[in-house]
């Protein structure tokens, strides 16, 4: 019957013991430190989204033109056969900047400096709040390719409209 070690792991045997060891450490372990934690993998992502603005900052590189391959953190991809996918820049303004160069990010910008600003002029607390939401968040995700981001900012653009035809007829 199996027997648990000192350390922790099932072995039957001394060899096997050794073996689960270092398929433990050459696989599980490593995979959980370099995969299930997403910040060397954007680190990476961000290095790569450096030198593609750098090659065309400022019209960019056109929508949905690039993507960026990263090895797959699945278990079964091995050094001499990786699994490679294909990802995003996982940043809303990165994606933007990458796609349509310094000119796109700028009018990106703008668009939210004046949400802000309509918002705030109309008083519309809660308008100012869910976008100073979206742009955090569009820090860290690529929200530009959820059909909820497009929906929130075509509430916040109706409720600029629906405040600014109440102003006038007060």
């Amino acid at each position: 019957s199996p027997k648990i070690d000192d350390q922790g792991y099932v072995s039957t045997n001394h060899l096997e013991s050794i073996a689960n060891k270092e398929f433990y450490h050459k696989y599980v372990e490593n995979y959980m430190q370099q995969h299930l934690n997403s910040v060397p993998s954007r680190f990476e992502i961000y290095s790569i989204s450096i030198d593609l603005i750098k090659e065309k900052f400022w019209f960019g590189h056109s929508a949905n033109k690039f993507s960026f391959n990263l090895l797959n953190s699945d278990i079964n991809a091995t050094i001499n056969n990786p699994i490679v996918t294909a990802g995003n820049a996982e940043s809303n303004f990165i994606q933007i900047f990458i796609e349509h160069g310094f000119i796109g990010f700028l009018i990106k910008l703008l668009f939210f400096y004046f949400l802000i600003k309509f918002c705030n002029q109309r008083k519309d607390i809660l308008g100012v709040a869910i976008i100073i939401m979206i742009i955090i968040f569009s820090l860290f995700v690529t929200l530009s390719f959820y059909i909820f981001y497009w929906i929130i900012l075509s509430i916040i653009f109706s409720r600029i409209v629906k405040f600014k035809d109440k102003k006038i007829s007060t």
